[in-house]
C-alpha cells in the first residue's frame, strides 16, 4: 500500500484538477531511494485567481489526507504559504511565483520524507502562460531518522 506514496499524491492532485477541467501533463521518475514526481497544468490565465487559490487550497488537503492515510496517523507535516517569488535559471528569471504552498510530510513508521511545491507560476514573456505546477520528492529509507 505504502510503496510509492508519490504516485498516489499524483493521481490525488490529477483527480482536483480534473474535477476544475485544468488539463496537465506529468512525469515520476525513480532512483535507489529517491521517487520524484512533477506535474505542470496548461495555461490557467483565464481561471479567476479566486478560483487558482481555492484550486490549490484542495491540493493541499487532498495531499495532507493521502500522507495521513499512507503513515496510519504517525506523521508530520509542516506547511508553508508561499506568496511570491521567482523561478531563476543559470542566472536569469524566467517566472514569477504568483502563490502556493511548500509541504514537507515526515512519515515516520515508513522512514520517509516527502517534499511538495504547490504553486501558480507566470511566464515574464509574451504571450503570458498563467499553470500551476507540482513538484514532489519522496525520500524512501531516510538517514533523517536515524
Amino acid at each position: 500500500m505504502n510503496k510509492n506514496i508519490t504516485l498516489k499524491l499524483l493521481k490525488t492532485i490529477e483527480n482536483t484538477l480534473r474535477s476544475y477541467g485544468i488539463l496537465y501533463s506529468h512525469s515520476l521518475n525513480c532512483r535507489d531511494n529517491i521517487i520524484v514526481g512533477m506535474l505542470n497544468s496548461n495555461n490557467v490565465s483565464k481561471i479567476p485567481s479566486t478560483t487558482l487559490k481555492k484550486v490549490l487550497e484542495e491540493i493541499v488537503d487532498k495531499c495532507n489526507e493521502t500522507v495521513e492515510q499512507a503513515s496510519d496517523g504517525n506523521y508530520e507535516i509542516i506547511k508553508r504559504e508561499v506568496t511570491g517569488g521567482a523561478i531563476i535559471n543559470n542566472g536569469k528569471m524566467e517566472a514569477k511565483i504568483l502563490r502556493g504552498y511548500i509541504l514537507e510530510c515526515y512519515i515516520f513508521k515508513l522512514r520517509r520524507l516527502i517534499f511538495l511545491r504547490i504553486e501558480v507560476d507566470r511566464t515574464l514573456w509574451k504571450p503570458v502562460k498563467t499553470w500551476i505546477s507540482v513538484d514532489i520528492d519522496e525520500i524512501i529509507d531516510s538517514p533523517w531518522f536515524d
